[in-house]
């Protein structure tokens, strides 16, 4: 017989989504609270970018900064006419978000 422990780490996680009870938006908000405490990161202190091909990077953040800035320090690459959504209403790239903030990007999306 092993002592290796068996457990799973994620077992604690809540992955079930059901559409007819819950929000997308909120369902994803709430897994990335999970899945960044888990990794041992505090979600107060990153800016989530998401782009709507699926893609997601985390940007470390202790104080608000403008997105053009975040774009930046994820290295990224994005066409001119990208749109950038938070809180549910179109921003442009010179708006400053908060810690804890997701920003959505619409359009091509290189790098990271």
């Amino acid at each position: 017989m092993s002592d290796i422990d068996n457990n799973d780490p994620f077992e604690d996680l809540d992955l079930d989504f059901d559409p007819e009870t819950e929000e997308e938006d909120e369902f994803l908000s709430d897994l990335e609270d999970e899945v960044a405490e888990y990794a041992g990161f505090d979600p107060t202190m990153i800016i989530t970018l998401r782009s709507t091909q699926g893609q997601t990077w985390v940007v470390p953040a202790t104080e608000p900064a403008p997105i053009r800035d975040l774009v930046s320090r994820a290295n990224l690459m994005v066409a001119q006419n990208i749109e950038y959504w938070t809180d549910s209403v179109q921003v442009p790239v010179d708006h400053v978000v908060a810690p804890g903030s997701l920003v959505t990007l619409i359009g091509s999306v290189k790098g990271g």
